[in-house]
């Protein structure tokens, strides 16, 4: 099984992605998502996708609790922990 992490999940490509995802999920897992500004819509991906790793890159806090990390050099890092091959 091949670990996903998807950057800008909210946008076009990043919903492109999940829609691959949903198809192949026999063979691709999400490890990771994020986003730069939409915390809703990220908030909603991550409790569809059972995702552990949510961040939001454009704001220091927001109302959701399942958002644990914000800005680019936590997005930096928990790609790296991910081990993610995609």
């Amino acid at each position: 099984m091949k670990k996903v992490f998807i950057l800008g999940v909210t946008g076009s490509i990043g919903i492109s992605a999940l829609k691959v995802i949903d198809e192949y999920s026999d063979k691709l897992q999400i490890v990771g998502i994020s986003a730069h500004k939409n915390a809703k819509k990220l908030s909603d991906l991550a409790k569809k996708y059972k995702c552990e790793t949510v961040v939001l890159t454009g704001e220091s806090k927001s109302d959701f609790n399942n958002i644990s990390h914000y800005g680019l050099d936590s997005l930096c890092n928990q790609i790296e922990k991910s081990n993610a091959d995609i």
